[in-house]
C-alpha cells in the first residue's frame, strides 16, 4: 500500500510526463509463479497507468535484453543472460528450476539412490539455450545426447514423451508433478536458481513513466 500512495504522488506531480507509450518485453511462463508476484504487481500498476499505452511483448530471455538494448522495448523482465555494462538490472525475485522426467521415462519409477552418473549420462537431456546458472553449465557439458530450446513449453513436451530428461521451473513443473505426470530427478542435487531482474538501457535516458514504472515494481517486490 505505502508503495501505491508514492507512486500516486510521483504521478500527481508529473502527470503532464507521463503520457504516451511504454513498451515492456517480458519472458513468458511468468504466471506460474505460484506466488502471482508479476501478476499482483501489474495489477497495482493498472490504475496508475491510465494516460499510458501499455504495450507488452513475450520474449525469449536473449531477446527480452535484445530489445532493451536497440530501444525496441524501454523496460525488460527476464532472468540475466548475458554480462552486459549497457543494462541496469534491478533483481525482483529468484527462480528454482528442477530435473525432471515425464512418467514414461525409465527413472519414473526408480528411487533417486538407484539413479547413477552412468544412468544419467547415457539419458536423452534438453536444454535451454542461453541460459548459465552454474548447475546448467555443469549439466549442460555431461549429456551427449541433448535438444536445445528457446522456451520452457518445448522442453515440457520434450519430457512428457518419456524419452527425455530436462530442467523446468518448480512451480510450472508443478502442474505435471500434482497430476503424476513427472517427477523431479535427486533433487537436492540438480538445482539450478535464476535471478530475475527487471532491465533497462544504461546508454538511453529514461522517461519519467519508464523510471516511475521500474521504481514501482521494484518497491512492490521489496514490500512483499
Amino acid at each position: 500500500m505505502a508503495s501505491i500512495v508514492s507512486f500516486q504522488s510521483d504521478l500527481s506531480h508529473l502527470h503532464t510526463d507521463v503520457r504516451g507509450p511504454l513498451s515492456v518485453a517480458m519472458v513468458d511462463n511468468l504466471i506460474w509463479d505460484q506466488n502471482f508476484r508479476i501478476v499482483n504487481i501489474f495489477r497495482s500498476i493498472a490504475p496508475l497507468l491510465k494516460d499510458v499505452d501499455l504495450q507488452l511483448h513475450v520474449l525469449s530471455p536473449q531477446d527480452v535484453e535484445r530489445a532493451v538494448m536497440d530501444g525496441t522495448a524501454e523496460v525488460g523482465i527476464t532472468p540475466s543472460v548475458s554480462e552486459s555494462r549497457n543494462l541496469n538490472r534491478k533483481k525482483i525475485f529468484t527462480e528454482d528450476s528442477l530435473l525432471y522426467c515425464g512418467e514414461d521415462h525409465t527413472f519414473f519409477p526408480m528411487k533417486d539412490s538407484e539413479i547413477t552418473a552412468a544412468m544419467l549420462k547415457s539419458c536423452r537431456y534438453v536444454r535451454k539455450i542461453h541460459m548459465t546458472d552454474k548447475m546448467f553449465n555443469e549439466t549442460n557439458s555431461a549429456f551427449s545426447q541433448q535438444v536445445v530450446s528457446e522456451n520452457v513449453e518445448s522442453i515440457a513436451i520434450m519430457i512428457l514423451t518419456g524419452q527425455y530428461i530436462g530442467f523446468l521451473p518448480e512451480d510450472y513443473a508443478s502442474l505435471w508433478t500434482k497430476t503424476g505426470k513427472m517427477r523431479a530427478i535427486l533433487p537436492n542435487k540438480f538445482r539450478a536458481h535464476f535471478d530475475f531482474c527487471v532491465i533497462t538501457n544504461k546508454t538511453r535516458p529514461a522517461s519519467s513513466v519508464q523510471q516511475l514504472f521500474v521504481d514501482h515494481f521494484v518497491r512492490e517486490i521489496n514490500d512483499e
